[in-house]
């Protein structure tokens, strides 16, 4: 009878570690998703793109002046862009691969205990200030880009003048004129 009452308790016991191990339920990870205001986040990502937009494109320009033209093209290109990116990042498609992500890589008893964390106090201090952290960490890899920038304008400046050079060999016959080898 001692055996039977262990075996039903060890039995008891796996089952309880096993069931903290299931996949999340989609009503517990939607509760995650909002303790976690993911959906402002997300909103605060595109708000934040436009700003951005404007500093990459000023970097990218490095103080050249623009006419009116050039002006308007690149705004209208940047309209276009935003547009894409507010459409890429619509919460209403997002959501359910969130979801799906969540069940796939998180179990219950992780996404309870990640409930319990953004409830408390200390939680709701890190989504209130988690937008902050962005900013500032999208600052900081701006100025990491402006430090590199010329950098890259030289790689590519490079690379532009090699591809020019080899399509004018390959249009010359490569090296001594002539026919084209067999490889061109």
């Amino acid at each position: 009878m001692r055996v039977l009452f262990s075996l039903l308790c060890l039995m008891a016991a796996a089952t309880q570690a096993f069931a903290s191990d299931a996949p999340p339920s989609e009503a517990s990870i939607r509760r995650l998703l909002t303790v976690t205001e993911s959906r402002k986040l997300l909103d605060n990502v595109g708000d934040s793109m436009d700003a951005s937009m404007d500093n990459a494109m000023k970097a990218a320009l490095a103080g050249q002046p623009m006419n009116e033209q050039a002006q308007k093209i690149l705004n209208e290109m940047k309209t276009q862009l935003l547009a894409v990116m507010k459409e890429a990042l619509a919460w209403q498609d997002l959501e359910p691969l969130f979801i799906d992500v969540y069940k796939r890589s998180l179990t219950q008893s992780e996404v309870d205990g990640m409930i319990k964390f953004y409830e408390s106090d200390a939680g709701k201090a890190v989504v209130r200030k988690m937008p902050l952290v962005m900013q500032n960490t999208m600052q900081l890899m701006q100025e990491r880009m402006k430090s590199i920038m010329p950098k890259i304008v030289q790689i590519q400046q490079e690379a532009i003048a090699k591809t020019k050079a080899a399509a004018a060999a390959n249009s010359s016959g490569g090296v001594g004129g002539g026919a084209p080898s067999p490889t061109q």
